[in-house]
């Protein structure tokens, strides 16, 4: 999860997820879970599932590079 640009709200909360194929994952069970478990303002209305490894090699999350990646390709807006 990391926090993107938003002309509304100032950032809205984006959501990554690694999946892998073995996965049965869609974007409406990942909004489940969340809602489950943090306020409904934490659940994003942005879900998107990549194949590229999140962490770096330390296994510290990439979220500044993930988010300005973001940024830079201009999903975050036009996300909504």
């Amino acid at each position: 999860m990391v926090g993107v640009p938003d002309s509304d709200l100032g950032q809205v909360p984006y959501a990554l997820v690694q999946s892998s194929e073995d996965a049965h994952l869609d974007k409406e069970t990942v909004r489940t879970f969340l809602a489950e478990r943090v306020a409904a303002y934490k659940v994003p209305k942005t879900i998107e599932f990549v194949d590229r490894p999140l962490r770096d090699e330390a296994g510290k999350a990439r979220r500044t590079a993930v988010r300005d990646e973001l940024i830079a390709r201009g999903t975050a807006q036009a996300s909504r």
